[in-house]
């Protein structure tokens, strides 16, 4: 079914989704890495830092690995449009 209505083999699906699961699990352990290395007394501080640290994180290893592929670049154009678009009409 899969096959016929992408013309595509269900395994690359699949093969596609292992790697971008990889991806996250190995962004996630990185940035709990980063995490530990930082210590605060105050709770509030220490969430405000990992959140902080965490972000960065994340939004740096995703542009490194995926800022040449189609979606992402097509997602871009998305959002500077759909911004412009929103300051344009104030």
């Amino acid at each position: 079914c899969y096959k016929h209505i992408f013309h595509r083999p269900l395994s690359e699906y699949f093969i596609k989704y292992f790697a971008y699961v990889v991806t996250c699990s190995a962004t996630l352990f990185l940035s709990h890495l980063l995490c530990e290395l930082v210590a605060f007394h105050n709770n509030l501080l220490q969430a405000i830092v990992n959140g902080i640290i965490s972000l960065l994180t994340i939004i740096v290893v995703y542009w490194f690995l995926f800022h040449k592929s189609y979606q992402y670049v097509k997602t871009v154009e998305y959002i500077k449009v759909t911004f412009s678009n929103l300051f344009n009409k104030y």
